[in-house]
């Protein structure tokens, strides 16, 4: 059974909205997890540890709902 192709300008409309969909996923996982996880006044110059744990999982998290949705 063959693969249908599809031409080049269908192709080229495919990427782009792919790279358009993860650009938007990855703005709202930045901004979800930057609003959950860092305080809105930095305090120090890099994160606590506290912070970097939040993001971890709130990532993580973010990704593992995004997949089962997709």
């Amino acid at each position: 059974m063959a693969v249908p192709q599809l031409d080049p300008a269908k192709l080229q409309l495919v990427q782009e909205l792919e790279i358009e969909m993860m650009s938007d996923m990855y703005n709202r996982l930045v901004s979800a997890c930057h609003r959950k996880c860092i305080p809105i006044k930095y305090h120090e110059p890099e994160l606590g540890k506290g912070e970097s744990v939040c993001l971890d999982r709130c990532v993580a998290q973010y990704l593992d709902v995004h997949e089962r949705i997709g």
